[in-house]
Protein backbone atom coordinates (compact mmCIF):
# COMPACT_ATOMS: atom_id res chain seq x y z
CA UNK A 1 0.00 0.00 0.00
CA UNK A 2 3.10 2.36 0.58
CA UNK A 3 3.69 2.29 -2.99
CA UNK A 4 0.45 3.76 -3.99
CA UNK A 5 -0.50 6.13 -1.34
CA UNK A 6 1.21 8.09 1.82
CA UNK A 7 -2.04 7.97 3.43
CA UNK A 8 -0.16 3.78 4.58
CA UNK A 9 2.44 6.27 6.89
CA UNK A 10 -0.89 8.34 8.56
CA UNK A 11 -2.74 4.97 9.17
CA UNK A 12 -0.02 3.29 10.57
CA UNK A 13 0.84 6.62 13.03
CA UNK A 14 -3.00 6.71 14.24
CA UNK A 15 -3.12 3.36 15.23
CA UNK A 16 -0.74 3.31 17.75
CA UNK A 17 1.32 6.20 17.43
CA UNK A 18 4.36 3.69 16.94
CA UNK A 19 5.27 4.34 13.35
CA UNK A 20 9.25 3.68 14.39
CA UNK A 21 8.56 -0.22 15.20
CA UNK A 22 6.50 -0.39 11.75
CA UNK A 23 9.33 1.18 10.18
CA UNK A 24 12.09 -0.98 11.77
CA UNK A 25 9.59 -4.14 11.33
CA UNK A 26 10.19 -3.34 7.37
CA UNK A 27 13.43 -2.86 7.66
CA UNK A 28 14.47 -6.39 9.34
CA UNK A 29 12.39 -7.53 6.80
CA UNK A 30 13.54 -6.05 3.38
CA UNK A 31 16.69 -4.34 4.11
CA UNK A 32 18.49 -0.92 4.60
CA UNK A 33 16.10 0.61 1.74
CA UNK A 34 12.34 0.59 2.37
CA UNK A 35 9.50 2.37 0.76
CA UNK A 36 6.86 4.26 2.82
CA UNK A 37 5.51 6.48 0.48
CA UNK A 38 5.41 6.84 -3.60
CA UNK A 39 8.05 8.74 -3.43
CA UNK A 40 9.64 8.18 -0.11
CA UNK A 41 12.21 5.87 0.93
CA UNK A 42 13.22 4.96 4.95
CA UNK A 43 17.33 4.12 4.81
CA UNK A 44 19.10 2.17 7.47
CA UNK A 45 22.78 2.60 6.35
CA UNK A 46 24.84 4.67 8.15
CA UNK A 47 26.60 6.28 5.12
CA UNK A 48 23.06 8.19 4.36
CA UNK A 49 24.22 10.31 7.34
CA UNK A 50 26.78 12.48 5.55
CA UNK A 51 24.95 12.82 2.43
CA UNK A 52 21.44 13.56 3.88
CA UNK A 53 23.09 16.53 5.91
CA UNK A 54 23.67 18.60 2.28
CA UNK A 55 20.02 18.14 0.89
CA UNK A 56 17.16 20.44 1.20
CA UNK A 57 14.10 19.60 2.84
CA UNK A 58 11.52 17.68 2.25
CA UNK A 59 7.60 18.16 1.76
CA UNK A 60 7.07 16.76 5.43
CA UNK A 61 8.04 21.06 6.30
CA UNK A 62 4.75 21.73 4.56
CA UNK A 63 3.60 21.56 7.93
CA UNK A 64 4.64 24.75 9.00
CA UNK A 65 2.73 26.72 6.53
CA UNK A 66 1.64 29.32 5.86
CA UNK A 67 4.05 31.26 8.81
CA UNK A 68 6.94 28.79 9.19
CA UNK A 69 9.41 29.62 11.50
CA UNK A 70 13.52 28.61 11.42
CA UNK A 71 12.80 24.82 11.70
CA UNK A 72 9.65 24.62 9.39
CA UNK A 73 11.27 27.12 6.89
CA UNK A 74 12.13 25.06 3.15
CA UNK A 75 14.01 27.94 2.10
CA UNK A 76 17.96 27.60 2.37
CA UNK A 77 18.16 31.33 2.66
CA UNK A 78 15.91 32.17 5.09
CA UNK A 79 16.76 29.30 7.58
CA UNK A 80 20.58 31.02 7.04
CA UNK A 81 19.59 34.42 8.57
CA UNK A 82 17.31 32.85 11.40
CA UNK A 83 19.68 30.68 12.52
CA UNK A 84 22.41 32.93 12.81
CA UNK A 85 20.32 34.80 15.10
CA UNK A 86 19.53 31.84 17.13
CA UNK A 87 23.22 31.11 17.35
CA UNK A 88 23.34 34.00 19.66
CA UNK A 89 20.86 32.60 22.45
CA UNK A 90 23.34 29.33 22.47
CA UNK A 91 27.09 30.56 22.51
CA UNK A 92 28.96 29.23 25.65
CA UNK A 93 28.44 32.61 27.37
CA UNK A 94 24.52 32.72 26.65
CA UNK A 95 24.16 29.06 27.75
CA UNK A 96 26.30 30.64 31.50
CA UNK A 97 23.50 32.88 31.57
CA UNK A 98 21.04 30.82 31.69
CA UNK A 99 22.77 28.18 35.01
CA UNK A 100 21.48 29.95 37.72
CA UNK A 101 17.93 29.01 36.83
CA UNK A 102 19.12 25.55 35.95
CA UNK A 103 20.15 25.39 39.38
CA UNK A 104 17.32 26.98 41.21
CA UNK A 105 14.61 24.61 39.12
CA UNK A 106 16.28 21.45 39.63
CA UNK A 107 16.71 22.19 43.32
CA UNK A 108 12.94 22.71 43.13
CA UNK A 109 12.77 19.28 41.57
CA UNK A 110 14.81 17.47 43.86
CA UNK A 111 12.75 18.72 46.80
CA UNK A 112 9.75 17.46 45.06
CA UNK A 113 10.87 14.05 44.55
CA UNK A 114 11.73 13.95 48.05
CA UNK A 115 8.62 11.48 49.00
CA UNK A 116 7.39 8.35 49.70
CA UNK A 117 6.32 5.36 47.12
CA UNK A 118 6.26 4.92 43.87
CA UNK A 119 7.01 8.49 41.36
CA UNK A 120 5.83 9.18 38.05
CA UNK A 121 9.35 9.88 36.91
CA UNK A 122 8.38 11.15 32.94
CA UNK A 123 5.76 13.59 34.57
CA UNK A 124 8.63 15.47 36.65
CA UNK A 125 10.78 15.61 34.46
CA UNK A 126 8.17 17.29 32.01
CA UNK A 127 7.24 20.15 34.68
CA UNK A 128 10.73 20.53 34.92
CA UNK A 129 11.87 21.05 31.84
CA UNK A 130 8.46 22.74 31.07
CA UNK A 131 9.32 25.50 33.55
CA UNK A 132 12.83 25.63 32.79
CA UNK A 133 11.88 26.30 29.06
CA UNK A 134 9.96 28.87 30.05
CA UNK A 135 12.67 30.99 31.95
CA UNK A 136 15.13 30.73 29.26
CA UNK A 137 12.83 31.31 26.25
CA UNK A 138 10.32 33.69 28.23
CA UNK A 139 11.65 34.71 31.17
CA UNK A 140 8.22 33.28 32.40
CA UNK A 141 7.70 29.98 34.33
CA UNK A 142 4.42 27.65 33.58
CA UNK A 143 4.65 26.90 36.85
CA UNK A 144 4.05 23.09 36.56
CA UNK A 145 6.64 21.85 39.09
CA UNK A 146 5.06 24.28 42.24
CA UNK A 147 1.30 22.61 41.26
CA UNK A 148 2.07 19.20 40.11
CA UNK A 149 1.16 20.08 36.75
CA UNK A 150 -2.53 21.39 37.58
CA UNK A 151 -1.24 24.31 35.44
CA UNK A 152 -0.52 22.04 32.60
CA UNK A 153 -3.54 23.36 30.30
CA UNK A 154 -0.50 24.34 27.52
CA UNK A 155 1.18 21.02 28.37
CA UNK A 156 -2.01 19.36 27.56
CA UNK A 157 -2.80 21.36 24.04
CA UNK A 158 0.83 20.46 23.07
CA UNK A 159 0.64 17.44 23.34
CA UNK A 160 -2.54 17.11 21.76
CA UNK A 161 -1.30 19.23 18.75
CA UNK A 162 1.94 16.61 18.32
CA UNK A 163 -0.97 13.84 17.53
CA UNK A 164 -2.02 15.71 14.82
CA UNK A 165 1.87 16.51 13.66
CA UNK A 166 2.26 12.05 13.54
CA UNK A 167 -0.59 11.76 11.33
CA UNK A 168 -0.57 14.64 9.14
CA UNK A 169 3.26 14.97 8.87
CA UNK A 170 2.22 12.14 6.22
CA UNK A 171 0.12 14.01 4.87
CA UNK A 172 0.66 17.60 5.45
CA UNK A 173 -1.55 19.17 2.76
CA UNK A 174 -4.20 17.91 5.01
CA UNK A 175 -3.38 20.71 7.60
CA UNK A 176 -4.41 23.23 5.44
CA UNK A 177 -7.69 21.48 4.39
CA UNK A 178 -8.31 21.13 8.57
CA UNK A 179 -7.62 24.90 9.09
CA UNK A 180 -10.05 25.55 7.08
CA UNK A 181 -12.96 23.54 8.72
CA UNK A 182 -14.77 25.39 11.76
CA UNK A 183 -13.80 22.89 14.89
CA UNK A 184 -11.52 20.78 13.36
CA UNK A 185 -8.19 20.53 13.91
CA UNK A 186 -8.62 22.39 17.21
CA UNK A 187 -6.04 21.72 19.45
CA UNK A 188 -3.03 22.49 16.85
CA UNK A 189 -5.11 25.80 16.46
CA UNK A 190 -5.34 26.45 20.56
CA UNK A 191 -2.02 25.74 20.22
CA UNK A 192 -0.31 28.05 17.66
CA UNK A 193 -2.63 30.42 19.05
CA UNK A 194 -1.51 30.29 22.56
CA UNK A 195 2.55 30.30 21.14
CA UNK A 196 1.77 33.42 19.54
CA UNK A 197 0.44 34.84 22.62
CA UNK A 198 3.40 34.11 24.25
CA UNK A 199 5.72 36.41 21.71
CA UNK A 200 3.17 39.37 22.32
CA UNK A 201 3.11 39.04 25.84
CA UNK A 202 6.86 38.66 26.21
CA UNK A 203 7.32 41.78 23.76
CA UNK A 204 5.59 43.79 26.61
CA UNK A 205 8.04 42.85 28.95
CA UNK A 206 11.82 43.54 29.24
CA UNK A 207 13.54 41.19 31.79
CA UNK A 208 16.52 41.39 33.86
CA UNK A 209 17.84 38.55 32.52
CA UNK A 210 18.52 37.69 28.44
CA UNK A 211 16.40 35.05 27.50
CA UNK A 212 16.06 32.99 23.91
CA UNK A 213 13.76 35.99 23.03
CA UNK A 214 15.87 38.59 23.69
CA UNK A 215 17.89 37.38 20.77
CA UNK A 216 15.36 37.31 18.49
CA UNK A 217 13.32 40.48 19.76
CA UNK A 218 16.63 42.32 18.76
CA UNK A 219 16.43 41.05 15.32
CA UNK A 220 12.73 41.77 15.10
CA UNK A 221 14.18 44.28 12.01
CA UNK A 222 15.35 41.80 9.89
CA UNK A 223 11.87 39.97 10.09
CA UNK A 224 10.86 40.65 6.77
CA UNK A 225 11.73 39.78 2.93
CA UNK A 226 13.78 36.64 2.37
CA UNK A 227 14.24 36.73 6.24
CA UNK A 228 10.67 36.50 7.37
CA UNK A 229 9.32 33.79 9.53
CA UNK A 230 6.28 33.70 11.61
CA UNK A 231 7.06 34.53 15.64
CA UNK A 232 4.15 32.16 17.08
CA UNK A 233 6.35 29.59 14.96
CA UNK A 234 9.84 30.56 16.69
CA UNK A 235 8.23 30.09 20.01
CA UNK A 236 6.49 26.61 18.77
CA UNK A 237 9.94 25.90 18.40
CA UNK A 238 11.46 27.26 21.82
CA UNK A 239 8.22 24.80 23.39
CA UNK A 240 9.00 21.38 21.96
CA UNK A 241 12.23 21.57 20.96
CA UNK A 242 13.60 23.42 24.45
CA UNK A 243 11.41 20.92 26.66
CA UNK A 244 10.16 17.54 25.27
CA UNK A 245 13.28 16.13 23.81
CA UNK A 246 15.60 16.13 27.18
CA UNK A 247 12.90 15.71 29.24
CA UNK A 248 12.27 11.99 27.39
CA UNK A 249 15.88 11.48 27.21
CA UNK A 250 16.40 11.74 31.34
CA UNK A 251 13.04 9.20 31.46
CA UNK A 252 14.85 6.66 29.72
CA UNK A 253 18.45 7.39 31.09
CA UNK A 254 16.21 7.02 34.79
CA UNK A 255 14.68 3.92 33.92
CA UNK A 256 17.74 2.29 32.23
CA UNK A 257 19.64 3.54 36.02
CA UNK A 258 17.28 2.08 38.01
CA UNK A 259 16.96 -1.61 35.48
CA UNK A 260 20.76 -1.49 36.15
CA UNK A 261 22.52 -1.12 39.92
CA UNK A 262 25.24 -1.76 38.39
CA UNK A 263 25.79 0.65 35.96
CA UNK A 264 24.11 3.35 38.68
CA UNK A 265 26.66 2.74 41.00
CA UNK A 266 29.58 3.36 38.81
CA UNK A 267 27.89 6.67 37.84
CA UNK A 268 27.31 7.14 41.65
CA UNK A 269 30.82 6.76 42.50
CA UNK A 270 31.99 8.92 39.78
CA UNK A 271 29.72 11.67 40.62
CA UNK A 272 30.91 11.58 44.39
CA UNK A 273 34.03 11.49 43.47
CA UNK A 274 33.37 14.97 41.94
CA UNK A 275 31.72 16.46 44.44
CA UNK A 276 34.43 15.61 46.97
CA UNK A 277 37.05 17.58 43.94
CA UNK A 278 34.85 20.49 44.40
CA UNK A 279 34.44 20.53 48.75
CA UNK A 280 31.09 20.51 47.63
CA UNK A 281 30.57 23.79 45.60
CA UNK A 282 28.04 22.70 43.68
CA UNK A 283 27.55 25.87 41.92
CA UNK A 284 31.04 25.95 40.30
CA UNK A 285 30.92 21.69 39.46
CA UNK A 286 27.55 23.14 37.66
CA UNK A 287 29.24 26.01 36.11
CA UNK A 288 32.33 23.12 34.80
CA UNK A 289 30.22 20.89 33.85
CA UNK A 290 28.38 23.57 31.22
CA UNK A 291 28.60 23.57 28.43
CA UNK A 292 31.53 21.07 27.70
CA UNK A 293 31.84 18.77 30.50
CA UNK A 294 34.90 18.55 33.16
CA UNK A 295 37.87 16.08 33.68
CA UNK A 296 36.59 12.63 35.44
CA UNK A 297 33.59 12.40 34.12
CA UNK A 298 33.40 10.21 31.32
CA UNK A 299 30.99 7.90 32.65
CA UNK A 300 28.43 10.31 33.02
CA UNK A 301 29.18 11.24 29.63
CA UNK A 302 29.04 7.44 29.02
CA UNK A 303 25.32 7.52 30.48
CA UNK A 304 23.69 10.69 28.49
CA UNK A 305 25.62 9.61 25.21
CA UNK A 306 23.66 5.71 25.68
CA UNK A 307 20.20 7.64 26.86
CA UNK A 308 20.23 9.44 23.53
CA UNK A 309 21.30 6.26 21.74
CA UNK A 310 18.91 3.78 22.88
CA UNK A 311 15.56 5.51 22.46
CA UNK A 312 15.92 8.30 20.17
CA UNK A 313 14.22 11.10 20.85
CA UNK A 314 13.70 11.78 17.23
CA UNK A 315 12.60 7.78 16.22
CA UNK A 316 12.58 8.83 12.55
CA UNK A 317 14.54 11.94 11.29
CA UNK A 318 14.06 15.14 9.85
CA UNK A 319 12.78 14.29 5.63
CA UNK A 320 14.85 15.41 3.24
CA UNK A 321 14.68 15.28 -0.59
CA UNK A 322 17.16 13.85 -3.26
CA UNK A 323 19.25 16.49 -5.50
CA UNK A 324 18.04 16.55 -9.51
CA UNK A 325 20.98 14.70 -9.86
CA UNK A 326 20.30 11.34 -7.83
CA UNK A 327 21.92 9.82 -4.93
CA UNK A 328 23.96 6.38 -4.52
CA UNK A 329 24.22 5.32 -1.12
CA UNK A 330 26.74 2.63 -0.25
CA UNK A 331 25.81 1.22 -3.98
CA UNK A 332 22.82 2.20 -4.21
CA UNK A 333 20.96 4.78 -6.60
CA UNK A 334 18.07 7.64 -5.39
CA UNK A 335 16.61 9.09 -7.90
CA UNK A 336 16.47 12.60 -7.91
CA UNK A 337 13.20 14.32 -6.54
CA UNK A 338 12.90 11.18 -3.78
CA UNK A 339 12.16 12.13 -0.15
CA UNK A 340 14.11 10.18 2.02
CA UNK A 341 15.00 9.85 6.00
CA UNK A 342 17.00 7.81 8.19
CA UNK A 343 15.15 5.73 11.17
CA UNK A 344 17.40 6.63 13.77
CA UNK A 345 15.54 4.17 16.08
CA UNK A 346 16.32 1.36 13.60
CA UNK A 347 19.93 2.65 12.66
CA UNK A 348 20.62 2.91 16.41
CA UNK A 349 19.78 -0.11 17.32
CA UNK A 350 21.62 -1.84 14.39
CA UNK A 351 24.32 -4.51 15.34
CA UNK A 352 25.82 -3.58 12.31
CA UNK A 353 27.25 0.04 14.30
CA UNK A 354 26.94 -1.03 18.00
CA UNK A 355 27.89 -4.08 20.15
CA UNK A 356 25.08 -5.40 21.86
CA UNK A 357 22.74 -2.54 20.50
CA UNK A 358 19.72 -3.28 22.54
CA UNK A 359 21.93 -2.85 26.11
CA UNK A 360 22.73 -0.03 28.11
CA UNK A 361 26.29 0.09 28.24
CA UNK A 362 27.93 3.83 29.22
CA UNK A 363 31.56 1.91 28.72
CA UNK A 364 31.23 1.45 24.74
CA UNK A 365 31.75 5.26 24.41
CA UNK A 366 34.98 5.24 25.81
CA UNK A 367 36.63 1.85 25.72
CA UNK A 368 37.50 1.72 21.90
CA UNK A 369 39.17 -1.50 22.27
CA UNK A 370 36.24 -3.87 23.94
CA UNK A 371 33.49 -1.79 21.31
CA UNK A 372 35.35 -0.85 18.25
CA UNK A 373 31.90 -0.94 16.01
CA UNK A 374 30.76 2.26 18.45
CA UNK A 375 33.93 3.87 17.64
CA UNK A 376 34.41 3.71 13.73
CA UNK A 377 30.29 4.13 12.80
CA UNK A 378 28.99 7.50 12.08
CA UNK A 379 25.20 6.95 12.64
CA UNK A 380 24.97 8.12 16.20
CA UNK A 381 23.70 11.88 15.30
CA UNK A 382 20.98 12.75 17.96
CA UNK A 383 21.37 16.77 17.58
CA UNK A 384 22.55 16.57 13.75
CA UNK A 385 25.35 18.38 12.63
CA UNK A 386 25.75 20.73 9.56
CA UNK A 387 23.42 23.61 8.57
CA UNK A 388 20.13 21.75 10.33
CA UNK A 389 21.80 20.63 13.17
CA UNK A 390 19.83 21.29 16.73
CA UNK A 391 20.96 24.80 18.09
CA UNK A 392 19.87 23.47 21.53
CA UNK A 393 22.77 21.32 22.01
CA UNK A 394 24.26 22.99 24.33
CA UNK A 395 21.58 23.74 26.55
CA UNK A 396 20.32 20.13 26.21
CA UNK A 397 23.69 18.91 27.22
CA UNK A 398 23.73 21.17 30.32
CA UNK A 399 20.05 19.87 31.25
CA UNK A 400 21.55 16.62 31.31
CA UNK A 401 24.41 16.15 32.94
CA UNK A 402 23.38 18.72 35.84
CA UNK A 403 20.34 17.25 36.51
CA UNK A 404 21.32 13.46 35.97
CA UNK A 405 24.65 14.53 38.27
CA UNK A 406 22.44 15.88 41.28
CA UNK A 407 19.86 13.35 40.83
CA UNK A 408 22.11 10.66 41.65
CA UNK A 409 23.78 12.17 44.04
CA UNK A 410 20.71 12.83 46.03
CA UNK A 411 18.83 9.28 45.65
CA UNK A 412 19.39 5.55 45.16
CA UNK A 413 17.00 4.67 42.37
CA UNK A 414 15.35 1.85 41.15
CA UNK A 415 12.04 0.19 39.14
CA UNK A 416 8.50 0.43 40.80
CA UNK A 417 6.41 -3.04 40.67
CA UNK A 418 4.98 -2.94 36.91
CA UNK A 419 7.44 -1.17 35.34
CA UNK A 420 10.11 -3.00 32.97
CA UNK A 421 11.47 -2.22 29.34
CA UNK A 422 8.30 -4.17 27.58
CA UNK A 423 6.37 -1.75 28.94
CA UNK A 424 8.34 1.04 28.50
CA UNK A 425 8.64 0.26 24.46
CA UNK A 426 4.57 -0.20 24.52
CA UNK A 427 4.00 3.10 26.10
CA UNK A 428 6.46 5.38 24.38
CA UNK A 429 4.77 7.05 21.47
CA UNK A 430 6.10 8.45 18.05
CA UNK A 431 5.21 11.74 17.07
CA UNK A 432 8.20 12.92 15.71
CA UNK A 433 9.35 13.83 18.56
CA UNK A 434 9.30 10.85 21.20
CA UNK A 435 6.75 11.18 24.21
CA UNK A 436 7.37 8.49 26.63
CA UNK A 437 4.86 6.87 28.78
CA UNK A 438 4.44 6.40 32.61
CA UNK A 439 7.97 5.19 34.03
CA UNK A 440 7.36 4.84 37.87
CA UNK A 441 10.60 5.29 39.68
CA UNK A 442 11.53 4.13 43.59
CA UNK A 443 13.54 6.90 45.22
CA UNK A 444 15.19 6.33 48.34
CA UNK A 445 16.76 9.89 49.56
CA UNK A 446 20.56 9.25 50.41
CA UNK A 447 22.17 10.30 53.77
CA UNK A 448 25.39 12.19 52.94
CA UNK A 449 26.53 12.57 56.69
Amino acid sequence: MARTTKWWGAMKAASAYQHHYEVQKLHYKYGDFVRIGPNELSINNEEIVGVIMKCDKGPWYNLGLPGPGTQLTRNRETHKIRRRIWDRAFTDEAVLQYLPGVIVKSSELLSLLKVKGPVNITEFFNYYMWDSMGDIAFNKSFNMLPTHGKQDKYMRITLASQFGVAIFGHIPYMIRILDLIPFMNSEYKEFMKWCEDLVVERKQREPKTKDIFSCLLAAEDSNHGIGAVGMGSEARLAVIAGSDTTAATLANIFFYLGSNQEVQKKLRDEVDLLYSAYDGDEEKMCRDLTPNGCPGTQYLEGVIREGLRIYAVLPGSPQRIAPPEGLTIDGTYVPGGTAILISQYTTTRDPRYFEHPTKFIPERWFEPEKYPLTHKQKAFQPFWSGTYSCVGKPFAYMQLRIVTARMIRSFEVALAEGTNEEKLFKDARDMFVLYMGKIELLLTERNME
